[in-house]
């Protein structure tokens, strides 16, 4: 095969693959109070209300405890990867009273982040 020849097959090469895209949307974040020392997040897709779009592999979620949220991501510290909702979140009795600020973000298949959610916060119950 020839030179030419082999570069005009590679231009119409299509991969086995596709290549992960940019993950553009946002998780929506709720959050389920009812269980002692426990919050039980959901999340969702925010845009389509899906569970998650088909370029999403994870969410990341990253909490804060105190009397308020912090005014970045920065402030925040990571709490887990994870592919499925509601997951349980669980505190110490000692944490009971404080309340508990949370952000997320949606993770494509290359570990590539996409936008940061909303903050969401509840109360931690005794």
């Amino acid at each position: 095969m020839k030179i030419q020849e082999f570069a005009e097959q590679m231009a119409t090469y299509e991969p086995l693959f596709d290549t992960p895209k940019p993950v553009e949307s946002r998780p929506a974040l709720r959050i389920d109070t009812t269980r002692s020392c426990e919050h039980v997040l959901h999340f969702w897709d925010k845009e389509s209300g899906e569970s998650k779009s088909d370029d999403v592999d994870s969410v990341e979620v990253w909490c804060k405890l105190g009397p308020s949220a912090p005014v970045s991501a920065d402030g925040y510290s990571f709490y887990c990867s994870t592919t499925r909702s509601p997951f349980v979140v669980e505190f110490e009795a000692g944490d009971s009273g404080e309340t508990a600020h949370y952000i997320a973000r949606w993770v494509n298949k290359r570990n590539e982040p996409g936008p940061w959610s909303q903050t969401v916060s509840a109360t931690i119950g005794a």
